[in-house]
Formats: structure tokens, C-alpha cells, sequence
């Protein structure tokens, strides 16, 4: 089972850049996400983005 963070402990982590902070801060709600759950709505994000 991966450990689950709040979204401000995962916008304060060395896991992400500058860029993916602000990613994960305008489209995380107040919840708990695993590190991999943070990556993929990124990872979705650049996709939408890309299209």
C-alpha cells in the first residue's frame, strides 16, 4: 500500500519541479494522493495540454 499525503505536503515535496507544484496546486483538490496518484494527474495534464 503507497503512503497517501495531503496536497500541500505534496506541494512542499522535493518529489516535483516548480512547474508540477503549480500543476498539482490548481488541480488537486483538498485530499490525500500517493506520490504515483500526483504523477499521473500531471502526467495527464501534459497530455491534454500537448493535444
Amino acid at each position: 500500500m503507497e503512503n497517501k499525503f495531503s496536497k500541500a505536503q505534496l506541494i512542499e515535496s522535493k518529489h516535483f519541479t516548480p512547474n508540477e507544484k503549480d500543476i498539482l496546486n490548481a488541480l488537486l483538490i483538498d485530499n490525500e494522493y500517493s506520490i504515483n496518484d500526483a504523477k499521473d494527474v500531471i502526467n495527464k495534464f501534459y497530455d491534454r495540454e500537448a493535444k
